[in-house]
């Protein structure tokens, strides 16, 4: 496992997360994709606290749709050039597999950033499942999955997810 991503958890506010999973609902069977976001500047060693989420656009047409996501780049730059000003940059991104187990696909992985969060959800027509959280090492390229913790409350509301 890659040394950069022992010891790091994220923690996420609770009506963040209850607005990614309404979001994730409300686009099924289509795949839904968005952007977490956090505080810029903050000292977070080990703990990256995702206090917003941007709901982006699925620009994948047909039934590509389904099974995969894109976010439009020149829509990706102006949401974190409008979320700067506000103070937040980028986490990492969520979205969802329909009928799918929450691992990262083969275009998924081909995708991925190295060392930002990905949130995936499975969906089906009657429930949207908890998520499962994965990062991209710089080592090897892999998808490590982080391990969640108990999905307890801290003392400011919010979900707090080790990876």
């Amino acid at each position: 496992m890659n040394s950069n991503v022992a010891g790091t958890s994220i923690e996420i506010d609770n009506t963040v997360l209850e607005g990614i999973r309404s979001h994730v609902a409300g686009q099924y069977p289509a795949e839904a994709c968005g952007v977490l976001l956090k505080q810029i500047g903050g000292s977070e060693v080990t703990t990256v606290r995702i206090r917003q989420f941007c709901m982006a656009e699925n620009c994948s047409q047909g039934s590509d749709s389904l099974d995969s996501y894109r976010i439009n780049p020149l829509r990706l730059f102006r949401m974190e050039q409008y979320w700067s000003e506000l103070g937040f940059e980028v986490a990492g991104f969520y979205h969802s597999h329909p009928d799918r187990r929450a691992v990262p696909s083969d275009r998924d992985l081909d995708g991925m950033i190295p060392e930002l969060a990905y949130m995936i959800f499975s969906v089906t027509p009657e429930l949207v499942y908890a998520p499962r959280v994965w990062k991209k090492t710089m080592s090897d390229g892999s998808a490590v999955e982080m391990r969640v913790a108990a999905a307890k409350q801290n003392n400011i509301g919010s979900v707090v997810i080790m990876y």
